[in-house]
């Protein structure tokens, strides 16, 4: 019986130094999320010339919407959990700038559905408004976790695994963003080469995601 005891002691220690930081529940619903939605977005994209799917199914460029907007707001959550007493003001006013510009973008200015057909061709286009901002307000969340980090003089980095996490994002958004940025410009020029600096976007995204991976296998004494 005592044996027993200590057994379960044992196994409930394992999963009290097991279990990750609070503030990495934001990453974990994203990456469950983001694994969902493309998923449909490449069924949609490499299955509608074998299905006789809705035209809005057929283009996959509003799924880039939702995930950017899921991405967003999950980060957010996740940049305002750290608990840093670093311009917490401004952290929880972005998200709300944020939605503002959303509704406003996609009423006023772009569909958050958006094709066309041209010489009988679909066509359709992804919202360089929403993903440019959304990599630039993100950007910012970085460097306020920077500028706090070295503020506080904070040593020993790599062993945090907040900080794999955000230096996953900034290498994905620095990148990213100008990319968003004059991506409906450049389509209109060349097609081909905005394929080919797509893949640059999709490096940039692999790296991300295993610097998350990296932060999940880190352990913290703290966790900050």
């Amino acid at each position: 019986r005592v044996k027993e005891v200590r057994e379960r002691r044992r196994d409930l220690a394992l999963l009290n130094k097991n279990k990750h930081p609070g503030y990495l529940k934001p990453v974990i619903i994203y990456l469950w999320l983001t694994l969902i939605i493309n998923l449909l977005a490449n069924l949609s994209w490499k299955l509608k010339s074998h299905y006789d799917f809705p035209v809005w199914f057929q283009t996959n460029t509003y799924f880039y919407n939702i995930h950017s907007i899921i991405r967003f707001y999950l980060f957010s959550w996740f940049f305002i959990k750290l608990r840093q007493p670093f311009f917490s003001l401004l952290k929880k006013i972005i998200p709300v700038l944020f939605l503002i510009f959303i509704l406003a973008n996609f009423l006023i200015f772009e569909h958050f559905i958006n094709y066309w057909y041209e010489n009988g061709k679909l066509n359709s286009i992804l919202s360089s408004h929403l993903l440019s901002l959304e990599a630039g307000f993100l950007l910012l969340y970085c460097l306020l976790y920077y500028f706090y980090l070295l503020k506080e003089e904070q040593p020993f980095f790599t062993k945090i695994p907040s900080f794999w996490v955000v230096t996953g994002l900034s290498i994905f958004v620095v990148i990213g963003f100008p990319i968003y940025l004059f991506y409906a410009a450049a389509i209109e020029h060349s097609k081909n080469f905005i394929i080919n600096i797509w893949l640059v976007q999709k490096f940039a995204y692999l790296i991300f995601c295993i610097l998350i991976a990296k932060a999940f296998i880190t352990e913290s004494d703290a966790g900050s």
